[in-house]
């Protein structure tokens, strides 16, 4: 049977245990690890938009929400699928975030359940199949996906990713039209849930070399370059449809401006991050720890030799995959998938696992181990992974716990830094959110935003000096920013400098496009200061048109109905 390996199986020979008893314990493992999702919160890093913030979402299934799921463009990764599956879930159960991270923990359980029939259709070997869907499910590099909601996009994607490969696996035996169109349909659906599935048909190609063995032919079972040929020209209409997704997530990205130019990063420092990056990756998959929500990347300090010395590892592990490739097929299959997961970070990370699951059956057999023996020593690692996810799933009950945990295990890490610092804020804690902002400001010198925020936190400490210090560095990098330009302006009234804060509340209430301190109400904001500083100017007739500019976009203001309310002295209007 293709994949199989010499030796005694375990779990083979009962019908109720591999059909049964090992996807049941699979499924309930899941639960029990991540089911305390349910009371966990919202995270404040993509979670506002996609789905506690969103409108289109949290209002449920419509035709307008469906059309908007479906054209949406206003984000670097709007997939319809996913958009969709938040709605269904808002629309059955409403707005909170407890049902949103069920729907993750339901579709992380089902996805393991597939991975083990999958693999047990194409090897036929429950037992270890078992052990490749435990890592799978089980793994804490998998615990991102499922306890963050805006994970959704992984785990669903996921869904359609196994059941195209399950279709695949009929199609490879029975070449019937029916399975290839199927598969051809849940890879445009796993597309629409997340566009890095562009992969899978290179993901074909491995299972073809290994466990399928079609690249063999089956009279001598000889690969030759007619049936090599054969089977990439089979894939050929999934290549297309790969090449079309990828130009509509360039387009898309390249539209919001998510994706680094050449000048930022330069080629040589993206193969060095790579490199380190895929080597970090390895680490934390034999031994998960560190693990955070956000990884800054390292830029200009990045190690030369640790860089060099990834490659060299990355070479060699590959170089030693292809002497194996006759002997022990499945590492170098299972080399290439990890290999194809980390080119685009799509989550689909511990399948890559049936390399050593295959390799340490193989290994038992050699030295003569029980079946039983090895099956307990597995099953001892699942334990350890279910508990390591176990811990790290608590980290997600709430952004400031997830936050605190990345700046704990990781250096420099300017979102961990920006996010504590603004939670701060809301809580008028202005010292700690000051730290803060000055630990991303100080580590990221290039980050948008750090120095702003930091005035913002000066400000509430009633240092108005060194605010308007960090709020000049802050303007220098973009002159046209609205919300700098309006908390200028801001400072200047607290000054007592009406005439020096109007050029930046000007320009703030001209300004639509930029806000990298992502303040609320700027417009608004703006005009309403435009017409105090006015006023302060003796210019009480543009104040007052400031007033009514500000009425229009917020008509039942009490604010600008009393300041319209305010009579205007006796003096003249000098406009400037």
């Amino acid at each position: 049977m293709n994949g199989e390996i010499p030796g005694r199986k375990f779990g083979e020979g009962s019908f109720p245990m591999t059909t049964w008893v090992l996807p049941a314990l699979l499924f309930l493992a899941v639960l029990a690890v991540y089911s305390r999702t349910g009371t966990f919160s919202y995270v404040n890093l993509d979670d506002p938009f996609r789905v506690a913030r969103n409108p289109h979402v949290l209002s449920g299934l419509s035709w307008d929400n469906l059309r908007w799921a479906i054209t949406s463009r206003e984000s670097a990764d709007s997939y319809p699928l996913t958009w969709i599956s938040f709605q269904l879930v808002a629309h059955g159960f409403g707005p909170g975030a407890g049902p949103q991270h069920l729907a993750n923990v339901l579709l992380h359980a089902i996805n393991g359940v597939l991975v083990f029939h999958l693999f047990k259709s194409m090897t036929g070997r429950a037992g270890l199949s078992a052990v490749v869907a435990g890592l799978f499910a089980l793994h804490p590099l998998h615990v991102e996906s499922v306890a963050w909601v805006s994970g959704r996009k992984d785990v669903l994607s996921t869904l359609f990713w196994l059941l195209a490969l399950q279709a695949y696996v009929h199609f490879a035996r029975s070449a019937r039209l029916q399975s290839y169109m199927l598969v051809t349909l849940c890879f445009l659906l796993g597309l629409t849930a997340k566009a890095m599935l562009v992969t899978l048909p290179a993901t074909l190609l491995i299972l073809d070399f290994w466990p399928l063995e079609r690249f063999k032919n089956p009279v001598n079972g000889v690969i030759t370059l007619a049936d090599a040929w054969k089977l990439l020209h089979e894939k050929f209409p999934l290549i297309m449809v790969a090449g079309l997704g990828s130009l509509y997530t360039l387009d898309a990205q390249s539209g919001v401006g998510a994706i680094y130019t050449w000048a930022e990063l330069p080629l040589s420092l993206r193969l060095a991050n790579a490199a380190t990056a895929a080597v970090d990756y390895l680490g934390k998959l034999c031994w998960p720890a560190k693990l955070a929500i956000f990884y800054p990347h390292p830029g200009f300090r990045i190690s030369l030799p640790l860089a060099l010395l990834g490659m060299v590892l990355i070479a060699g592990l590959s170089l030693l995959a292809w002497r194996l490739r006759r002997q022990r097929p499945y590492l170098l299959a299972g080399w290439l998938w990890l290999g194809l997961t980390l080119l685009p970070v799509i989550g689909l990370v511990q399948i890559g696992a049936q390399a050593m699951a295959w390799g340490s059956q193989e290994a038992t057999d050699w030295l003569g181990v029980r079946p039983r023996a090895f099956f307990l020593g597995w099953s001892m690692v699942l334990a350890a992974c279910a508990f390591l996810s176990y811990r790290q799933v608590g980290y997600w009950r709430e952004t400031r716990s997830v936050f605190e945990h990345a700046e704990q295990v990781t250096e420099q890490n300017w979102m961990a830094h920006m996010t504590l610092g603004r939670l701060h804020l809301q809580n008028r804690e202005f010292a700690q959110a000051a730290k803060e902002f000055r630990a991303a400001s100080e580590g990221t010198p290039s980050l948008k935003g750090g120095r702003g925020a930091l005035g913002i936190a000066l400000m509430g400490m009633g240092r108005n000096a060194e605010a308007l210090e960090a709020f000049r560095t802050e303007y220098a990098k973009d002159p046209r920013d609205s919300s700098v330009n309006l908390c200028l302006g801001i400072l200047h009234m607290a000054q007592d400098h009406p005439l020096a804060s109007l050029p930046y509340l000007r320009t703030a209430a001209e300004t639509h496009e930029a806000n990298v301190l992502e303040l609320e109400r700027v417009e608004f904001q703006a005009l309403l200061w435009l017409a105090r500083a006015r006023r302060r100017l003796g210019q009480y007739k543009t104040a007052r048109g400031a007033l009514r500019r500000a009425q229009q976009l917020e008509p039942h203001s009490r604010v600008v109905a009393e300041e319209l309310d305010r009579p205007d002295p006796m003096a003249a209007d000098v406009n400037r």
